[in-house]
């Protein structure tokens, strides 16, 4: 898999400090799947293989959303990337970068997260992406593993 990280790629921003974006083939690939207008769900899927440890404020672009369409939910899938218990993800979009999941510990063990309780599915009006960021750098790096990522969406 081939990650861009390109320096134009560098100027989102988060909470005010640059940081490195990495991008799923899904995204790069910009997805064929389009639920039908009558509201049908599907779901889309991000896998990223990590080769480096995260960093705080990288993000990574896991799948495209679409002009006139609704996220239902999201589900978070992490390797286990920190050899100690810091790293923290989020789950959002170029707006909100934590719209979805606030502050998961999923990449501290290996396991998954799923869309906080409080969300309300989202309707866009342009084009996106579903992106994880790191809110909190690991505390021991563990520099290989995956992030997966799945979107309900009508």
């Amino acid at each position: 898999m081939n990650i861009d990280i390109t320096s134009w790629w560098c100027d989102i921003q988060t909470k005010g400090e640059k940081m490195a974006t990495f991008t799923s083939d899904m995204v790069s690939g910009n997805q064929s799947f389009k639920p039908f207008p009558s509201g049908n769900m599907g779901v889309r899927k991000g896998k990223i293989t990590i080769t480096a440890a995260p960093n705080a404020n990288d993000v990574y672009q896991m799948v495209d959303v679409f002009a006139g369409e609704t996220v239902h939910g999201v589900f978070l899938k992490s390797s286990d990337l920190d050899g100690g218990t810091a790293l923290v993800w989020d789950v959002g979009d170029g707006s909100d970068a934590d719209y979805y999941i606030d502050g998961s510990t999923c990449g501290q063990t290996g396991v998954g997260d799923e869309t906080d309780a409080n969300v309300i599915p989202k309707e866009y009006t342009a084009d996106d992406t579903i992106d994880v960021t790191c809110q909190v750098a690991p505390g021991s790096d563990v520099a290989t593993g995956t992030l997966e990522l799945w979107i309900y969406v009508s």
